[in-house]
């Protein structure tokens, strides 16, 4: 974070770290973004002199006299005029800086730091902006230095735990990832040893290829279900009319496999002249209300098993608004169109809408599934107990059926988890 360093005046010049940052993230991640490439030191030349004899051999990170001195030219921003654009380097198995991908224009990078006990010091780093070509560097650079790799390795061995040192991590396959431009490197806690691969190696751990399959079967449940497992979504679903669908579909939508759209639509009619319906849950449930809505576009549907016709219904078209006054009481919205949470409303409950939710600027949304699940209890008790096939598989929304937490400091219901409460470190501490 050198932008954070105060600018400093040298030799009548003001200098500053403006967008000179070297990006790192946080390094209890082991973010891919970390690896940064100090340039090696003699492809720096001095002011006027193309040698790299010891009498004006460089350095980096070099103090500011010797950048001042030996570098006058760079101060009026061709960094390519102090390097040795063609001189080979022999850890990248005898490339040179124009070869190793690094952006044309702007091969290198420099950073101020301003050390207030001394004159300070400038870091020079190679500057990839390709990144497949940073990738491949990072490979040749890794498989062919032994002390290069033997130095990653070492650091990564950091994070597992040997005579209480190192960071313990619930890992059951011991292996830790480092996933840098592309490659992935892998170190093995059981054999200390590391390996460095594209990700489109085809000989990479079989292991890896699964927990790439995982991934990809989590994510397609996620956009099904919202639940993480593959193995949760059900090929046959039934409604109260024999009438079954395939949750794992990809024409299934999170609304289409939560809210049955047809039994939704029929207890609206049936229970209001329109296509609205709002619940009062009363006084013995804190007025907790509930708003069953077709504002949509037309739906179509199965009649039933037996019948195979389709009956079709058509939507109001209308956005829901919620307003402060109904955001005090109002716990569950279920409806096939669109809703919009005006300015500076903080509504706290269970949104289901086919369409886009909107949120103004100012206002909040706050699950809390346990009082949703209160109104739609006392909408079961008080209404009819069919308001149940509302939703597939409607009785795990009932109280009893339904996990979350209670937010202490606010009072509130809610699921909103703390992950630092799931996630532990031991022998590790930010500095």
């Amino acid at each position: 974070g050198s932008t954070k360093v105060n600018g400093f005046s040298l030799g009548g010049n003001e200098y500053n770290n403006l967008n000179n940052d070297v990006m790192t993230g946080e390094s209890i991640t082991v973010k891919g973004a970390q690896v940064a490439y100090l340039l090696p030191a003699k492809l720096l030349k001095a002011q006027d002199s193309g040698s790299t004899d010891s009498d004006t051999e460089l350095h980096n990170p070099m103090d500011y006299d010797e950048y001042i001195t030996k570098l006058a030219d760079e101060q009026n921003g061709d960094i390519k005029s102090i390097l040795n654009m063609n001189t080979p380097v022999e850890e990248w198995g005898g490339k040179n800086l124009s070869q190793i991908g690094v952006d044309s224009a702007k091969p290198v990078t420099k950073v101020f730091y301003n050390n207030q006990s001394d004159n300070g010091y400038v870091y020079f780093y190679l500057n990839f902006t390709d990144p497949q070509a940073a990738s491949a560097f990072m490979t040749e650079y890794y498989q062919n230095n032994p002390a290069v790799k033997e130095n990653m390795d070492k650091y990564l061995s950091f994070y597992f735990p040997q005579n209480n040192n190192g960071i313990k991590i619930n890992d059951t396959d011991s292996m830790l990832r480092y996933v840098t431009n592309g490659n992935v490197l892998t170190y093995d806690g059981e054999t200390e040893k590391g390996e460095l691969r594209t990700a489109t190696d085809t000989t990479a751990s079989s292991e890896l290829t699964q927990e790439q399959i995982n991934y990809q079967n989590m994510w397609y449940t996620l956009n099904r279900k919202m639940i993480g497992s593959y193995d949760l979504l059900k090929t046959k679903v039934t409604d109260s009319d024999g009438v079954t669908h395939d949750e794992t579909k990809s024409d299934r939508s999170v609304y289409d496999n939560l809210v049955n759209v047809k039994e939704l639509v029929r207890f609206i009619q049936s229970h209001t002249t329109g296509l609205k319906y709002g619940f009062d849950a009363g006084a013995d449930n804190d007025n907790l209300t509930a708003i069953l809505y077709h504002n949509g576009e037309s739906v179509s549907y199965q009649k039933s098993s037996e019948d195979t016709g389709i009956e079709t219904v058509g939507g109001d078209k209308t956005e829901l608004e919620i307003t402060m006054d109904m955001a005090d009481r109002l716990r569950l919205v279920v409806c096939t169109g669109d809703v919009r949470i005006k300015s500076n409303v903080h509504f706290q409950g269970i949104i289901m809408a086919k369409g886009k939710i909107t949120l103004e600027d100012g206002a909040s949304l706050t699950s809390a599934p346990l009082e949703a699940a209160k109104v739609f209890q006392a909408l079961n008790s008080q209404v009819s107990d069919s308001s149940k096939a509302l939703f597939w598989e409607g009785d795990r929304y009932v109280l009893g059926n339904t996990t979350a937490t209670e937010d202490t400091t606010s009072g509130k219901i809610s699921d909103t988890y703390d992950i630092s409460q799931s996630i532990v470190y031991e022998n590790w501490k930010k500095r």
